[in-house]
């Protein structure tokens, strides 16, 4: 079973979400969400609390008075923390599949999830395989499940050419350009990260999965129980994760104004500190075009050379040109 020191403990018993069965669910109090996780670290950060093991063993009204709770809220949380048996058997479990899980408090928790997401980092992260490649960043490629075959064609390249220069791949596992540019960083012999939505569970049982795993070049990640079906609110909510886990993303192909990958890439653009370029070459959708017009940056045609460091040259034209552009004097501003 998985050792947690009492901070950790006191984040899995208040944001791990256990076994969706109807009959188990229905009577557990709903775990803490993100921005819930890190409104209450705050106040005990603030509280008199002295350590978790006193938090752990305070009731009701001493969690109300000591962290400025409503009584329900406090409710809540206390429920939470009487779980543990349950979480306890259930870690367990997922541990005999290979599955380990890992909270915000902990050492081996992600750091660019931290520092991209702050407030909004997952407290609970579901994942098999080596976690060192979590904090190795990469390359974020997303697009549509129902991709044309050119947009799988370049999904596949790309791929292919990160490997070859040791640059990670991060996406979301889904059919379409998501599955495609991961089969081709595999299959050039290069590691990918893949955050799903749903079933982690179901994924690692595949023998070519666990090889793949295994291996030490694929791992799987989620903030959704492993068990958890698909859902389209889940599958928008990891996008966040992909891009936060990389050092640049790339929107393959994209419809305007609709959809996950829209979504996703907009949301990223507004609220993240991750580059988001843009495929520009041949005949490329609307909703490429539109992001372009939103602050994207246009991906290097093919062949490509140096990826990483052509990206990152790319953006620091962009920095520069963005602040010469604000410091730029206005036709009538005083002299």
């Amino acid at each position: 079973m998985t050792d947690f020191v009492p901070e950790s403990r006191f984040v899995a018993l208040l944001c791990t979400p256990l076994p969706s069965d109807a009959a188990v669910s229905a009577s557990l109090p709903p775990p803490l969400a993100p921005k819930q996780w890190h409104t209450l670290q705050e106040r005990v950060h603030q509280s008199t609390f002295t350590d978790y093991y006193e938090i752990l063993a305070s009731d009701v009204p001493t969690l109300c008075r000591r962290l400025n709770l409503l009584e329900p809220d406090a409710e809540q949380i206390r429920a939470r923390l009487e779980l543990g048996d349950q979480l306890d058997e259930e870690i367990d479990r997922l541990e005999t599949l290979g599955i380990w899980i890992s909270t915000v408090v902990d050492a081996d928790y992600p750091r660019l999830l931290r520092s991209n997401l702050v407030a909004q980092a997952p407290p609970v992260l579901f994942g098999c395989g080596n976690r060192g490649q979590l904090d190795l960043g990469g390359l974020a490629v997303v697009g549509p499940r129902n991709a044309l075959d050119s947009d799988i064609n370049y999904a596949d390249a790309i791929g292919r050419h990160c490997a070859a220069e040791g640059v990670q791949i991060i996406s979301g596992g889904a059919k379409g350009i998501d599955q495609q540019v991961m089969t081709g960083a595999l299959e050039g012999g290069g590691s990918t990260v893949g955050v799903l939505g749903d079933s982690l569970e179901k994924q690692v049982a595949k023998p070519e999965v666990r090889r793949l795993i295994e291996s030490g070049r694929l791992t799987l990640v989620s903030p959704y129980h492993p068990s958890t079906f698909f859902d389209v609110g889940r599958a928008m909510g990891r996008n966040k994760i992909i891009y936060a886990l990389a050092n640049w993303a790339l929107v393959i192909s994209c419809q305007p104004d609709s959809g996950g990958t829209w979504h996703g890439a907009t949301s990223a653009l507004k609220s993240l500190p991750v580059p988001v370029f843009v495929r520009n070459d041949g005949d490329v959708p609307k909703g490429n075009q539109k992001l372009l017009q939103r602050g994207a940056l246009e991906f290097p045609e093919p062949p490509w050379t140096n990826i990483a460091i052509t990206l990152n040259g790319l953006c620091a034209e962009y920095l520069a040109k963005k602040a010469a552009d604000t410091n730029q004097p206005g036709l009538f501003d005083d002299a």
